[in-house]
């Protein structure tokens, strides 16, 4: 009976741990500081399932409490009457990721008096527990940003 439980228990504690979810999203109505990491207003969505990591809405950076596949996703509005486009890039630990950089430009030439463009990207990446997700702005001007994290 005694060996029963303890592997009761230790499947218990695989299958809480195994379970655990990281699903987060933060919002900032508006950015533009060039040559910065982008930070957040507030969370939008703010469920971790772990007691470490999580997303600093000040510093804009995602921090993984656990080692695993993460989906994320950028959003934001562009208002390219004021600006020809932007340059943003997914980083890990500070480094830009390959195929994550975010684009949206439009020639000089254009003439309309009001546009809103929108850019989107959607990735996996593999992080082990502490490795660092953020998003570093290298110009242009962004609206309506929303930045989530979920673990898959």
């Amino acid at each position: 009976l005694g060996i029963n439980q303890e592997n009761n228990k230790a499947r218990m504690k695989f299958i809480l741990k195994e379970t655990r979810t990281v699903s987060l999203c933060a919002y900032q109505p508006e950015y533009c500081t060039r040559s910065s990491t982008v930070n957040y207003d507030h969370l939008t969505v703010d469920q971790n399932g772990y007691s470490s990591g999580g997303l600093d809405v000040d510093s804009g950076k995602f921090t993984s409490p656990s080692s695993g596949v993460y989906m994320i996703s950028f959003f934001c509005s562009v208002d390219i009457t004021h600006s020809l486009g932007i340059n943003l890039q997914i980083q890990k630990n500070g480094r830009d990721l390959d195929a994550g950089q975010i684009i949206s430009r439009i020639s000089s030439d254009y003439n309309y008096d009001t546009a809103v463009n929108s850019a989107v990207k959607t990735m996996q990446v593999s992080l082990d527990l502490g490795e660092e997700l953020s998003v570093f702005m290298n110009s242009g001007e962004i609206q309506d940003v929303l930045f989530c994290v979920n673990s898959i």
